[in-house]
């Protein structure tokens, strides 16, 4: 059930997020997400496709986890790898190794991770299918399908028109249906396949409709001429199929039945399913490379996003190509390998996921939540151990020192058993663990529960330590403290602190890694994303670590452990580390995965939750209404419009696309979902959200959204939000006790966040006004904006 206060345009109806998927999930899952297009008693066939042009990143986890969940859904369920190496130019069998590595890690083909699914062997190639996707050429050429063209790039990129205007056919189109235009066609590809013509000199198209709406229909190219080598079928070819072509034909040929796609490729499906239904239609030949083979469905689903980073492989690049980054398994970096080095689990990415869960709808996930899945994971499978930073001198007399200690390995679970402590004379605290002052003198912080002149403190599992003097160099800084120990079980002190032997614990490197940007969306600002740089995303650390931890260490790097990365430890009252690869037994180095807490950008003391410095204190009255939420609703741009004309959607039976006169010098074409059944000739004036960014719903860009209201109980029925009597089009909406000043365009991410916070409080009473939170009406021309239905929620 949707919450009471919660806005829903009608555009937007297609984007609501469906909900998570843990590994729990019921078995009507596969409805919900697929539409019950699936048998539930049938096997589920899915793929993960990466192109191997570089590293995975944390996006692609999302992807991966989701196909290797789906095919353990049900018997004979299985997903395969498959390499999309279609392009010789970009792709390398190093790329190609560093995925199926990465795969193997996140999956736990060998590491025994959390997807309980690895892929069917063996690993495939769409290079495997060179031979078929030529022949499903042959075969739509044949047919007067497909055409060889001879435009030049320019002319090409022309003849397909523009978002306003159709495609213009070329003089090599008109010919292609004919038998004499067939013959041609078919010797040309024949020349191209055998290298006769040099790069660029034509291409191969589809021949399907220049007037669709979607571009991706309009004559798409299937194969372009490339004279380069390619890593595993060397110079056998010199053409290439396109991605889009490629990729139904791969699908089919190993019988996938869900190809699960990301967002951008929702315009792309047409295409899809135009090449299967050709190449598998009556009409075909008997040699069509699809004859006898299944029919994929594609579906798609959000990709997933992180704040304070970047995942575009070209600005991933660009931070490796000028030396920001150490290179592709950066700790810093949200590639695989990098996050694997940093010390994050496959579970932990799981976790995450599944928290994110599986939707239409394009969001950004705060990096904290990452955080929090690998503090959650790490806190059940991090061994403990003691770090000293900064280590300060600590000498025990009268004789309280000597022997050994025993320390849980783990707190709270005790398979991991105990592991035991030297302990000498001579011990190691951290630097920020004594104050040379008193609390008498005021010397100590407000709280501070540490050692202190006159202060003891516990030594966790070794006994109270009070200081009996303190060594001071020639500046007076202390260089060493004595102390005093009680072990008695009675003993007390306000705090406990951890500490090393100063005999057995061995000196080691610790880098404090940190977000690598300042900002949640680098280069919102200033349109450069380097500029928002975190200038102390690492800090090297020198300290002593407890020689158990050090003996577990090396007998780590002298195994056959596959990654260093697979040791993890929490430094008590630090956080989780890991070693690093670049540890030897002589030098131990790690890396700090997360802090214990999320204290990164912690607010202070006094200020508001984190929550109500972004959304705003929330509650009804104007008064009331904190400036984050003032700015949001003065940022919207509510507008009077006229439908002049409304028409089916050519990709979809749900939507319509309409034309809305708003006051400006062109109707505005906007695309709505208002059902099968909606009379259309009753649109007459709506309310238009008209600064919101220009998105495509099924392959047509929608240049704003219509408001709808609906009965509470009933979210099928349905009436358009309606300005008040002798509005004209493009008069603005206004909130009581709000300053208008909308943006140009609600472009950004962080933009499209405040629509949606607006959209959360806008409702409608039982009088039919639309109201903004519980007081502030939204008003036209001085009169209260209604909605047609009464005792309704807005949408």
């Amino acid at each position: 059930m949707l919450p009471p206060s919660l806005l829903v345009s009608l555009s937007l109806l297609l984007l609501l997020p469906l909900p998570t998927w843990p590994l729990s999930y019921p078995a009507n899952f596969i409805t919900q997400k697929l539409d019950g297009r699936l048998d539930p008693a049938s096997p589920v066939i899915t793929r993960f496709p990466p192109e191997p042009n570089g590293c995975l990143h944390l996006g692609h986890s999302k992807a991966l986890f989701f196909n290797s969940w789906l095919a353990t859904l049900h018997p004979g369920s299985h997903w395969r790898m498959r390499l999309d190496d279609t392009n010789p130019l970009k792709e390398s069998p190093a790329h190609a190794a560093s995925i199926l590595e990465d795969v193997d890690w996140l999956t736990g083909s060998s590491t025994g991770g959390p997807t309980g699914s690895s892929f069917l062997s063996p690993v495939t190639y769409t290079s495997d299918y060179f031979e078929e996707i030529y022949a499903a050429a042959e075969e739509l050429t044949a047919r007067g399908l497909a055409y060889v063209d001879f435009s030049s790039p320019e002319e090409l990129k022309k003849s397909r028109g523009t978002l306003t205007s159709p495609g213009v056919p070329s003089s090599y189109r008109s010919t292609a249906g004919t038998p004499e235009g067939v013959a041609d066609n078919l010797g040309h590809l024949a020349k191209m396949r055998a290298g006769t013509y040099p790069d660029g000199h034509c291409v191969l198209r589809a021949r399907i409709n220049l007037a669709s709406p979607n571009l991706n229909l309009r004559d798409p190219v299937l194969y372009r001429i490339r004279h380069s080598s390619h890593p595993r079928t060397g110079d056998k070819y010199p053409i290439y199929p396109m991605y889009d072509f490629s990729h139904p034909i791969s699908d089919s040929l190993e019988r996938v039945t869900n190809s699960l796609c990301t967002l951008e490729f929702e315009d792309h499906r047409p295409l899809y399913d135009w090449v299967l239904q050709n190449l598998q239609s009556p009409e075909a030949s008997a040699s069509s490379p699809l004859a006898g083979y299944p029919t994929p469905e594609q579906t798609e689903f959000s990709r997933l996003n992180l704040a304070y980073t970047v995942m575009s492989k070209r600005k991933l690049a660009q931070l490796v190509e000028q030396g920001v980054v150490a290179g592709w398994d950066d700790p810093r970096l949200p590639t695989l390998s990098g996050l694997r080095r940093r010390g994050y689990t496959p579970g932990s990415l799981r976790l995450l996921c599944e928290r994110c869960g599986v939707s239409k709808s394009d969001s950004v996930t705060d990096i904290a939540d990452l955080e929090n899945a690998a503090r959650e994971d790490l806190d059940k499978s991090a061994r403990r151990a003691f770090f000293v930073e900064e280590p300060l001198a600590v000498k025990v007399v009268g004789g309280g020192g000597g022997g050994a200690v025993e320390a849980p390995g783990h707190p709270k679970d005790p398979s991991f058993g105990s592991r035991t402590l030297p302990v000498s004379d001579s011990l190691f605290i951290a630097r920020g663990d004594f104050v040379d002052g008193t609390k008498e003198s005021g010397a100590l912080p407000k709280g501070y529960k540490r050692l202190a002149l006159d202060q003891p403190v516990r030594l966790r599992h070794l006994g109270i330590a009070t200081v009996a003097s303190v060594e001071r160099d020639g500046g007076g800084e202390p260089v060493s403290v004595s102390v005093t120990l009680d072990k008695s079980e009675d003993a007390k002190a306000p705090g406990a602190i951890h500490w090393c032997d100063a005999a057995t614990s061995v000196p080691c490197e610790v880098r404090q890694y940190d977000r690598l940007f300042k900002a949640e969306s680098p280069g919102k600002e200033t349109g450069e994303f380097l500029d928002d740089l975190n200038p102390d995303s690492v800090v090297l650390t020198a300290g002593r670590l407890e020689a158990s931890a050090a003996l577990a260490c090396v007998s780590h790097l002298g195994s056959d452990a596959k990654y260093p990365s697979d040791l993890r430890f929490q430094f008590e009252r630090m956080g989780y580390y890991v070693m690093d690869d670049d540890a030897t037994p002589e030098k131990l180095v790690f890396n700090r995965v997360v802090t214990l807490r999320d204290t990164w950008g912690k607010p202070k003391e006094g200020a508001k939750p984190a929550a109500e410095r972004r959304r705003g204190a929330g509650g009804g009255g104007t008064a009331q209404q904190s400036a984050a939420e003032k700015e949001d609703a003065q940022r919207v741009k509510i507008v009077a419009g006229t439908v002049l004309e409304a028409s089916a959607h050519p990709n979809s039976d749900a939507l319509k696309i309409l034309s809305v006169n708003l006051g400006e010098a062109e109707p505005r074409t906007i695309v709505a979902k208002l059902g099968e059944g909606y009379d259309t000739s009753s649109l007459g004036r709506v309310l238009v959200a008209a600064n919101l960014k220009p998105s495509k719903l099924a392959g047509v860009e929608s240049s704003g959204m219509i408001l709808t209201s609906y009965a509470a109980d009933n979210y099928d029925s349905f009436e358009l939000l309606r300005p008040v009597d002798g509005a004209e089009n493009g008069a603005m909406c206004a909130f009581d006790g709000f300053d208008m000043q909308p943006d140009e365009v609600l472009k950004s991410k962080g933009a499209v966040k405040c629509w949606q916070r607006v959209l959360e409080k806008l409702n409608v009473d039982a009088d039919g006004n639309v109201r903004y939170g519980e007081e502030a009406l939204m008003r036209m021309g001085g009169e209260v904006v209604k909605s047609g239905k009464k005792s309704a929620l807005v949408g």
